[in-house]
């Protein structure tokens, strides 16, 4: 049996994330996008064997 545990005290943080940007009327427009990450999650697994 194992058990994984992430993220142990919650810490907020984003991992990943992306800017698009294009110009409209003459002025430049910028959007940042992120991906922020999961907050304390588990997983446990058992192995059977027969």
């Amino acid at each position: 049996m194992a058990v994984l545990v992430n993220n142990v005290f919650a810490t907020e943080y984003v991992n990943n994330g992306y800017t698009y940007g294009y110009v409209s009327g003459g002025q430049a427009q910028y959007f940042n996008y992120f991906c922020p990450q999961a907050q304390t999650n588990f997983l446990a697994s058992l192995n059977l064997r027969f």
